[in-house]
This record gives C-alpha cells, sequence and structure tokens, in this order.
C-alpha cells in the first residue's frame, strides 16, 4: 500500500500535475500567493472553503483531495477547464488593454 504524503505536499503536486502556478491557483482563490506559498509548505493549513474552491478548480472532490487520491486518476477535464478558463480570461485582458490604448486619444 501506497504511503500518504502530507497535504502541503499533495496541493503542490497537484497544481504541478495541472501545469499551474502558485500566482494561478492564487488568483482563482482571491488570495496572495504567499498565503497559498504558506499551504504548501505546511506553514498554514487550508480552510475547508479553500479546500472547496480548490477541489472546484481541479475538478474533484474535497474527499479525493483530504483522501490524497493518486493524481492520475483523476479526471482530466477538471485541469482543461481550468487552463481554458485562464486562456479566457487573459484574452478578455489583452482586448480590454487595447481597445482602451486604441481609443485613449
Amino acid at each position: 500500500m501506497k504511503k500518504k504524503q502530507a497535504l502541503p505536499e499533495y496541493l503542490r503536486q497537484l497544481r504541478k500535475f495541472y501545469c499551474c502556478t502558485q500566482k494561478d491557483i492564487a488568483s482563482q482563490l482571491n488570495i496572495s500567493r504567499q498565503t497559498y506559498s504558506h499551504y504548501e509548505t505546511g506553514r498554514i493549513m487550508p480552510s475547508i472553503n479553500i479546500l472547496y474552491r480548490l477541489a472546484q478548480i481541479y475538478g474533484i472532490s474535497v474527499d479525493d483531495i483530504l483522501k490524497q487520491t493518486e493524481v492520475e486518476k483523476h479526471d482530466l477535464w477538471g485541469g482543461v477547464i481550468y487552463s481554458f478558463r485562464i486562456l479566457i480570461k487573459q484574452i478578455t485582458f489583452c482586448y480590454k488593454k487595447s481597445f482602451w490604448l486604441v481609443f485613449r486619444v
């Protein structure tokens, strides 16, 4: 039986599996990157609300996070949807910025 890792290490593994930065996840949680970093180092334990929001981001359940289900077994659609949301957000930001620059006369 595979030994369970600590929750902070599991959060880091999840984030890396979905190719996200700490800043990406922190912005989705509306917290600072430093606070999220503390979750991954174990300095701060995430609240149940944060765990719920992380589960939504990754497309998994809070139970999967608490039981530390192997990352490979997760439904990859959670990561795809998250990446798509980030892409749309970046396109929208760039569009608004370029629109403002063009009409800034």
